[in-house]
Parts: structure tokens; C-alpha cells; sequence
């Protein structure tokens, strides 16, 4: 609801706007009566266009009353209704009353927006040119472009419009159609009731009737508004036609005076010293309120101190820190219009240079001098535009400050809370109208160098071929230059003069770089033609030798070649120092065969800086468990327990899994487990074990061992032992087991508690009768003698 009464608002908005396009420019202003014949032709009145509608709007709003009135005394209400739902029947009824009139009102521009463009289309047929002879002044051709970017961003503006207006409308025809089933379905519950519930069927019914003539109103208020729409898009695109029109005979022939130059110039001029007014009046108020926020800020620290000293104070200082606050904002705000005030002069001089280039392009025939004031101008649109970005997102954050300190205000809980926040507000909002009227002079100069830049660009379609070939051959020439100009690196240039160094950094680029190979290439063939002319002469002429003539080519061919190297690269300014990273070629070689030994030293310092283990740790890699004795920088070593020292590189333990005991602490659980028979007192078994531990004196109390009974066995009831050593205290873990083991087996021997032999089942085989048979002692002896093992 609340959307389309802004879409109507927005579509009033838009046609005020065009109305008014026409009356400003030369040629557009409004037909007379002998001109447009449509224009002598008044409106037609509000009830030829839908007499239905007012009394739809009368009866609505009859309705409305008297709802209000059942709200107010809950008269001819059936009893059973709450009152939250009699007040959701009276805000459908205002939604339907709103939807009716607003539907009107769009009926009304409609008509209107008809008419202007009817009268809009009689004087675009009607007009056959401007008023004077051509040549036409630059500044209407600027002000014809302007007003056709105007009426093109209209124009996608309404047809945005259209598309969301049909998008809408399609949900409202949805909610019609829930409506009317809602309808349907409340009838047939009225229909069907009877006593005392016919009364609140009949009123439900009633109020679903209401919610489905607002839907309707809805969808026939979302037509009017797509309707209208449409009429201001064609409108507009009407609009834009005639402005091309025009655009295209004006741009045919164009001028700029001196005289427009000069009035341009007075006008920046009078424009800059006013701006160079404003600014030394600012000046001194920038430093004033730097004064008062210094001395709000030792008002602050003074009240602080003195709160400190009375232990009171609080409120006071409070008041302070917000009177600080707003004095802070205050100097930026000075601080920042002064600064922007500043730019804007410099804006200013920007515009003046502008129009100055721009007249002295238009009296020019040089092509190329255009074509760099095109390629200036697409510059300085890229350099606008952060600026322009900047200032809009500060505009935005300040905004939000805005939205701050109103909610502020209205959630204040005193009345000096309330004054604090309103002058935070004025503050915000002077911060704002000092970056709106940057925003506004940025695109005021944008807006001129993209008119600038459509100027050059829409004289395209007249030039001839040769211009063409003009841009081509620059625009290749000028990538050429970048290219040729191709900075690839640099290098430093150190000479000695009068026993002081100086060194200076050389650029070397692409064109240098081609251009040494190409001296090179040239003077090798001239050096290797004139070594085998004298090869030849020495040869021919003075009988020397042909293998000594040979020798002395080659040495000569190669002293000449490192010559020539050296006065190529002399000749193009390239220093021989650019060479020095060849030098690191034999490290990379040596980089490449050390590569292991360079891994094993970056690990060994990752070892030391992040120290996963140290020396005296209880480590376990792969196989090898061990006390850690050393770790350098390529290898560490491990001891055994069997006091074998193992050298492991560094990068195994960075690249491997690696078990370190002793990481967090040293203290370390230990286990024995034994078995009993069963039958035998489990508890007495536990007290028994834990005795062991008590007396055992390297096994430490805290924490306490413990014993856990952890299975019935095949062969006995077994149990573990648990206790806790501390390697700190040289504790031996292999010899601590055996002690243990050893006290265990006393112990539960004196207890009387038995470990079970293994337990194993003989099966005999009962088919046959068993073989007994007595044997003597001594042959018994024998028998276990002679068994092996």
C-alpha cells in the first residue's frame, strides 16, 4: 500500500520534472494554442473518467465511519468478536478508502501525462529548426546533452518502474484470489450456521467481503499505476527523440566563441573568489574551535583529577566527556570544511583549465591533439570517480550518524540527555552539508567531462576515413610506446667522484633491452666479417700460418664480441651491474645439490624455534626409542636404552610422527599386569598390589596408583597395576617394571594368593580300553632324563 502511494508520488515527481525540461531549452518551450491543437483541448473531467470510482470512494468512506464508530461503542458488533479483529476491519477499510483515492489520483496524472505528451509530440512534428542560423553554440549542444541524459535516465527509471509495477500486480491478483476464496468460505459458514453463531458468521462474512474489495482496489491501483508507468516511459522516450533531434542538427555545426568563453570565465572567477572568500573565513573558525575542543579536553582532565581526589564527581564528568565529544566532532567538522573548501578552489581551477582546452580543441584541425585531450579527459573521469566514491560512502556513514543520534533523542531519558544528543545532530548534519556540496560539485564536473567525452565521441559518425586511420595509427602508436617503455626492472649505478660514491638507479626497459640486442646482433656479423678478412689478409698476404691465422680470429673475434658487449650496453644506458644476479648462479647449482643438507638445517632451526622436543625428552620414531642427548643444526641423536646413540636428521622428526613422552611433562604411567586363580579374594589381590606400589619408592604418591581388575581369563582373573614415575628423577622404567614384578611375586605368595598355571583341556579318546601301565621311580627319572628340553 504504503509502495504504490510512493510510486504515484515518484510518477507526480517525474512528470513535474519533464514539465519543466521543455521551458528551459531553446526550441522546447510549451506550443501555443495555434501550434498544438490538442493542447487547446482541456482535460476532460474527473467524472467522465470514472464516475464509479468517487462513489466507490464515498461509500468507503461511509463505511469507514461507521466502523469507527462500532470500534468506539462496539454498536451492532455480535458478541463473541474480540477487539483486535474490529480494529484489523477498520485499518482494511482506511487501506481500501487510501487504495480508491490514490487510484484517482493516478487516473488524474495519467490524463495529465497524455496530455503533455500529445502537446510534446505536436511540437516535435511542428519544429523545423532553431530559431538562428547554424553555426549553434557549444553550450546548447552541452545543454541538449545534458537534458537527453536526463530523459534517457528517465526513461530506464519508468521502465524499471513497469517491470516492478507487474511483478506487484501479479501478487495482488494472488492475494485477490485468496481473498475471493476466503469470500466463498465464509458465506457457506453464515449459510450454514444457526442461533447465536449466525450473527458472527454473517459479520466474519461480512469482513471478508471487505478484505477481498481492498484486494480488488489493490489490483486495479496497481494497473493504474503500471498504466501510468508506461505513459511516462513513452513520454520520455518521446522526449529523448525530439532531443536527439535537435541534438543532431545542433552538433551538425557547432561553435565557441570567446564571448561564451569569457562568460564562463567570469563566472568561474566569480565563483573562485568566493570560495577563496569563504575559505579565509573559515580559517580562523577552524582554529577556534581546535581552541575550544583543547580547552574542553583540560576541562575534562581537570575534572577528572579533582573526581579521583573526592571519589565523587561522576555525573560532572560525564557532562564533560559529552561536551568533549561534541567539541571533537566540531574541529573535524571545521577541519574538514576547510580541507574540502580547499579542494573546491582546486575543483574550480580544474573547470577553468577545462574550458580553456576545450576552447582552443574547438578552433583546432589537429587530430592528434584531440585524440590526447579524449584520452586526458577518459583520465581524469577515472580519477573523479574514487573521489566521487569516497565522498558518497562518508555521506552514507554520516547519514547513519544522523539516524544515531535521532534515535538517541527519542529514547532520551532526561531532558539534558536530549540536548546533547540534538547538538550531536546539528553537528552530523553540518558534516553532511559540507560533503553534499563536494558530491554536488564533483558530478557538476563529471557531468561536464562526460559531455566533453560523448562530444567527441558522437562526432565520429561524421568523420572521414582518414580520421580513422588517424586513431588507429595513435592508438597503436601509443600502446607501441608502452611497450617500448616497459620498465622490466632496474638496477644501481655506482661511480666514484672526487673519492665520494654516488650511485644512481637505471631503468631498464623493453626498448633498451631490444636495442642492445639488436647492436649486438649487428656488430657480431661486422666483427665476424672483418676477423675472417683479416684471417684471409694474414693468410694471403703475409704468408702467416693458417692455424696461427685461425687462433688469432678466434681470440681477436672474441675480444672484439666482449667489446662490443660492453659498449652496447653503454650505448643504451644499461649498466653492467643488471648482470650481478648471475653471479648467483652457482649458488642455485649449489643450492640444488645441498638441497638435503639445506632441509635438514631449516628443520633444525623449526626444531630449536618451536621446540616439539628437547634435550632429555623420551622420544619414539618409528623403531628407535630413546633419550634425546643432542640437537644441532643438520642432525639429532637419540640414545637407546642399550646406550646405542643414534643420529637422526632433522627433517625426520618435522616430516615423520613422532612420539614424544616426555612433551608436557615427564611424569609417565607405567602398567604390570598379573594374573591370580580363580577363586582368590579380589579385593585382597587389589590391597595386596597397591601395597607393592606404596613401597616402592620411585613411584610417585601423587597421582596415586591404582589397580584395575580387567578380565576373566582363559587361565586366571588378571588384573594391572598402574602407577606414575617421574623421568625428572632419573626414574628407569624397564628396571622399576622388574622391581615391581618381583615384590608382586612375594607378595601374593605370602597372601596366599596363587598365579595360575595356563589351563589347557586334554580330550581322551574313549573308543578303545586305556593302557595302564606301572612304572618304577627310577624309571620315571630315566624317562624325563632322556626327554629333550
Amino acid at each position: 500500500m504504503r509502495l504504490a502511494f510512493l510510486l504515484a508520488a515518484a510518477c507526480c515527481a517525474g512528470a513535474a520534472f519533464a514539465q519543466s525540461i521543455p521551458s528551459r531549452l531553446p526550441g522546447l518551450a510549451p506550443a501555443s494554442k495555434a501550434e498544438s491543437p490538442a493542447a487547446a483541448q482541456p482535460p476532460a473531467p474527473i467524472d467522465a473518467l470514472d464516475a464509479s470510482l468517487e462513489k466507490r470512494i464515498a461509500d468507503a468512506r461511509a463505511e469507514l465511519e461507521r466502523i469507527g464508530r462500532q470500534v468506539a461503542t462496539r454498536e451492532g458488533v455480535p458478541a463473541g468478536v474480540p477487539n483486535d479483529a474490529l480494529i484489523e476491519r477498520r485499518a482494511t477499510a482506511e487501506r481500501l478508502v487510501r487504495s480508491l483515492e490514490q487510484t484517482l489520483d493516478n487516473e488524474r496524472i495519467l490524463v495529465e501525462t497524455q496530455r503533455r505528451r500529445a502537446e510534446l509530440g505536436a511540437k516535435a512534428t511542428a519544429w523545423t529548426g532553431f530559431p538562428t542560423a547554424p553555426p549553434y553554440s557549444l553550450l546548447l549542444v552541452d545543454e541538449l546533452r545534458g537534458a537527453a541524459a536526463a530523459a534517457r535516465d528517465r526513461l530506464e527509471a519508468a521502465q524499471s518502474k513497469v517491470k516492478l509495477l507487474e511483478a506487484q500486480g501479479d501478487l495482488a491478483r494472488e492475494h485477490l484470489s485468496r481473498a475471493q476464496v476466503g469470500v466463498r468460505q465464509a458465506a457457506e459458514r453464515a449459510d450454514g450456521a444457526a442461533g447465536d453463531q449466525r450473527a458472527l458468521a454473517a459479520w466474519e462474512r461480512d469482513t471478508a467481503e471487505l478484505r477481498a474489495r481492498f484486494e480488488g482496489a489493490q489490483v486495479a491501483l496497481t494497473e493504474r499505476a503500471r498504466r501510468l508507468a508506461l505513459a511516462d516511459a513513452d513520454e520520455a522516450r518521446d522526449e529523448l527523440a525530439f532531443l536527439d533531434k535537435q541534438l543532431r542538427v545542433a552538433s551538425a555545426a557547432v561553435t565557441f566563441p570567446r564571448a561564451d568563453l569569457d562568460r564562463i570565465l567570469a563566472r568561474l572567477a566569480v565563483e573562485r573568489e568566493a570560495l577563496e572568500r569563504e575559505a579565509a573565513q573559515m580559517r580562523p573558525r577552524t582554529d577556534a574551535r581546535r581552541k575550544e575542543y583543547e580547552a574542553a579536553q583540560a576541562e575534562l582532565d581537570a575534572a577528572r583529577g579533582a573526581a579521583a581526589k573526592a571519589g565523587d564527581g561522576g555525573a560532572r564528568v560525564a557532562q564533560l566527556e559529552r561536551a568533549l565529544d561534541l567539541r571533537r566532532l566540531q574541529a573535524q567538522n571545521a577541519e574538514i570544511g576547510y580541507d574540502l573548501q580547499r579542494a573546491l578552489i582546486d575543483v574550480n581551477g580544474f573547470s577553468r583549465s577545462t574550458w580553456e582546452g576545450r576552447f582552443e580543441l574547438a578552433a583546432s584541425s589537429d587530430a592528434a591533439k584531440k585524440r590526447s585531450a579524449y584520452e586526458s579527459v577518459v583520465g581524469y573521469l577515472k580519477r573523479v570517480e574514487p573521489w566521487r566514491e569516497y565522498v558518497a560512502n562518508e555521506l552514507a556513514v554520516v547519514r547513519g550518524r544522523i539516524a544515531q543520534s535521532q534515535n538517541q533523542i527519542a529514547v532520551a531519558g532526561s531532558a539534558e540527555d536530549a540536548a546533547a544528543a540534538r547538538d550531536l545532530l546539528d553537528a552530523w548534519r553540518e558534516r553532511e552539508v559540507v560533503y553534499a556540496r563536494v558530491q554536488s560539485a564533483i558530478d557538476r564536473e563529471r557531468a561536464t567531462l562526460e559531455r566533453w567525452k560523448e562530444e567527441f565521441e558522437g562526432t565520429r559518425g561524421v568523420r572521414p576515413y582518414r580520421s580513422y586511420a588517424l586513431d588507429a595509427w595513435y592508438a597503436a602508436a601509443g600502446i607501441g610506446r608502452s611497450i617500448w617503455n616497459f620498465e622490466m626492472f632496474t638496477a644501481e649505478d655506482t661511480v666514484e667522484v672526487d673519492g665520494r660514491k654516488i650511485t644512481s638507479t637505471r631503468s631498464v626497459t623493453v626498448g633498451k633491452s631490444v636495442g642492445a640486442v639488436v647492436l649486438l646482433v649487428l656488430g657480431y656479423l661486422v666483427v665476424s666479417w672483418l676477423v675472417r678478412r683479416l684471417e684471409r689478409a694474414l693468410v694471403g698476404r703475409f704468408k702467416a700460418d693458417p692455424a696461427a691465422a685461425r687462433i688469432v680470429r678466434r681470440w681477436l673475434q672474441v675480444i672484439l664480441i666482449a667489446v662490443l658487449f660492453v659498449l652496447a650496453l653503454d650505448l643504451v644506458k644499461i649498466p653492467l651491474t643488471v648482470f650481478a644476479f648471475l653471479g648467483g648462479a652457482l649458488a642455485i647449482g649449489f643450492g640444488f645439490g645441498a638441497q638435503v643438507m639445506i632441509k635438514n638445517f631449516i628443520s633444525g632451526v623449526m626444531l630449536l624455534i618451536e621446540r616439539p622436543l628437547k634435550v632429555g625428552d623420551i622420544v619414539q620414531i618409528g623403531d628407535i626409542i630413546g633419550t634425546v642427548t643432542n640437537i644441532s643444526i643438520r642432525s639429532s641423536t637419540i640414545r637407546t636404552a642399550d646406550g646405542i646413540e643414534t643420529l637422526i636428521p632433522n627433517s625426520t622428526f618435522v616430516e615423520s610422527n613422532v612420539t614424544n613422552w616426555t612433551y608436557s611433562t615427564p611424569r609417565v604411567r607405567r602398567a604390570v599386569k598379573v594374573g591370580v586363580a580363580y577363586g582368590s579374594d579380589t579385593r585382597k589381590v587389589s590391597d595386596t598390589l597397591l601395597s607393592v606400589a606404596e613401597r616402592h619408592g620411585q613411584i610417585l604418591k601423587d597421582p596415586p596408583p591404582r589397580v584395575i581388575f580387567e578380565d576373566f581369563g582363559a587361565d586366571g582373573l588378571a588384573f594391572s597395576l598402574e602407577y606414575w614415575i617421574d623421568y625428572a628423577k632419573g626414574a628407569d622404567s624397564r628396571q622399576i617394571g622388574s622391581d615391581v614384578r618381583f615384590m608382586v611375586e612375594k607378595a601374593l605368595a605370602e597372601a596366599g594368593v596363587a598365579i595360575p598355571y595356563p589351563q589347557r583341556d586334554v580330550h581322551v579318546d574313549a573308543s578303545a580300553p586305556l593302557r595302564v601301565e606301572v612304572v618304577s621311580r627310577a624309571e620315571t627319572q630315566r624317562l624325563r632324563g632322556a626327554a629333550p628340553g
